[in-house]
Order: C-alpha cells, then structure tokens, then sequence
C-alpha cells in the first residue's frame, strides 16, 4: 500500500480544551480509513486539522513527503486535498452541468473567464457530462442542482470533488440523512472510487462503516484509543465501552 497522507501527533486546544490531542494516522491509496466515536470526541476537529480550516497548534501534515503544515487550505487542495462536508455544498441556484463546470473551472484555474463564456467552451463541457455520465446524474444535468434528491446532491458533490483531482478524499458524513438505496448507491460509489486514491471517511452509520472500511480508527475524548481492521474493532471490549455500546452520533 502506498503511503499518501501522514498525520503526526496533531493537536488542537480551545481554551483549556483539548479537541484533539496526539492524533496521527496513515492514509494510503486504495484504502479507506473510517473515523468513528462519539459526539464530541474530535473527529470533525481534526478533518479541519488535516485541511488546514483549522491550524494545529503542534504536529505535522505530509502529503506525498511534501510539508501541508503551514499551508492554506486552497494551498493543500492544490496538493490534493479534497474534501466534502456534511452538508452538501452544491449551489442549488445552478443547474447540475454548471455546478460540474465549476469543479473543472477550479482544477484550470482558469476562474477568470467566468461561467457564462465556460458554457461554451465545448472540452470543458464534454468532461463535464462525463464526471455526471459516471455518477448516474447526466439525465438531470440541465435540472437545477436544488432540485435534486439529498442522494443525488451528494453524490454530485463527490463528483465535484473529485473533478479536482484529489490525492486523498476526506469525507465528513457521506451518508447523513440519506434514505436505505441513497445510501447503498453511495456505498457502491465509494467502492468504485477508491482505488485511486485514499479515502477517510467520518461516518456515525456503522453498517456502512463496516461494509466500506480497511481500517477503522476510534476517537474518544481527542484521542484516538484503537485503530485497527473492521473486525477487531467491532470486538475490542474499549471500543465497545466507548462507542458501539452506547448511543451512534456523529461528533
């Protein structure tokens, strides 16, 4: 497994809070890696530690041996950093095509020619519908993107993201308040792409949990208390106590 993200000793305090203390994880290409625990243990803390929405207070961030630590987060987005949000941000006032060119118009960096005139350059358009073609969203491509179903926005939303051409893909929730197929369809799609990159996935539903992850690393309290195969997670009595046991949340 090649190697792609590495995080080390990350930390993160608000006051006299430690959100996250001493995280690190290893992320490599055809792997995902879910991060799971309960509401409040940090998880979505350090999403924003890896992107760089949130600057870590001590630790470090490597992407492919390069140093994201002091980097932006449009910095480390250029690297190949993408990410999706629980929820979706799609610009529901567009249509499903012109949220698609958007992606692409940000991985050109060519954001000063605009929308309007990006809807004629034909190259641009034809990759456009294939990104939808292969999330099942080309017959609505010319729908506005608000009308689609809370399933179908996220799975543009993936489409988006990975237009950019991300090395790792953190995804915070992919499956919130989708219905039983939504979320078997996104559970298909994350097989499907994964190959090509590294996927962390912060997820409180454990059945999709254990259908998609490699490795499964449990936060309680800021910490990362085990991190191990599926299977020795869901019987690691600490686990068991801290998390599985109780109530899901998503924290």
């Amino acid at each position: 497994m090649t190697k792609l993200l590495t995080a080390v000793n990350l930390k993160k305090s608000f006051g006299g809070l430690n959100a996250v203390d001493d995280f690190s994880i290893e992320l490599g290409k055809g792997e995902i890696h879910a991060l799971i625990g309960p509401n409040g243990a940090g998880k979505s803390t350090a999403i924003n530690l890896l992107t760089g929405e949130l600057l870590a207070d001590q630790g470090s961030i490597t992407l492919e041996g390069q140093d994201l630590s002091g980097l932006s987060t449009w910095q480390r987005a250029q690297a190949g950093l993408g990410r999706t949000y629980q929820i979706t941000s799609v610009i529901n006032e567009l249509s499903v095509l012109e949220n698609m060119l958007i992606a692409l118009l940000a991985q050109t960096q060519q954001d000063q020619i605009g929308l309007t005139h990006v809807t004629k350059i034909t190259p641009l358009i034809d990759q456009a519908k294939h990104y939808l073609q292969d999330f099942d969203l080309l017959p609505n491509a010319e729908n506005l993107a608000g009308e689609l179903s809370h399933g179908e926005q996220g799975r543009l939303e993936i489409a988006m993201c990975l237009a950019t051409n991300p090395k790792v893909l953190l995804l915070d929730e992919p499956m919130s308040g989708m219905s039983l197929i939504d979320g078997k369809n996104m559970i298909a799609l994350l097989h499907n792409i994964k190959q090509s990159m590294a996927i962390l996935l912060v997820e409180h539903d454990m059945e999709a949990v254990f259908q998609l992850a490699d490795t499964v690393s449990v936060m309680a309290s800021g910490k990362i208390i085990a991190s191990d195969s599926p299977q020795i997670i869901r019987k690691d009595p600490l686990v068991i106590e801290a998390y599985l046991g109780g109530d899901d949340a998503s924290g």
